[in-house]
């Protein structure tokens, strides 16, 4: 991708995105975006083979992400997104849904 086509607004920022295991898809849309303008960001999604997939996809590209699978919407799981998020990246700026 050519970076002059897009900022670098979320340099240093950590992000949490949730649907993100569909490529093309919202989730991944925003991902990438996010990861692309400097993010680190934490996808989810409730099916841990196409999150794989899809967080394997977005590293390929060069994008500082790492997959937690489970169902946000499941408090156990809503912490272990914000728990990853702290041990990988040290916090979280964005959450996103």
């Amino acid at each position: 991708m050519d970076e002059r086509t897009f900022g670098h607004r979320f340099e240093g920022r950590v992000a949490i995105v949730t649907g993100a295991s569909t490529d093309p898809g919202i989730g991944t849309a925003s991902a990438r975006r996010l990861a692309i303008e400097g993010a680190s960001v934490v996808i989810n999604a409730r099916s841990d083979e196409r999150l794989r997939a899809t967080e394997r996809a977005l590293q390929n590209e060069g994008l500082d992400v790492i997959a937690c699978a489970g169902t946000a919407t499941d408090a156990s799981v809503s912490t272990l997104l914000v728990d990853t998020a702290i041990e990988r990246f040290g916090r979280v700026d964005l959450p996103a849904g």
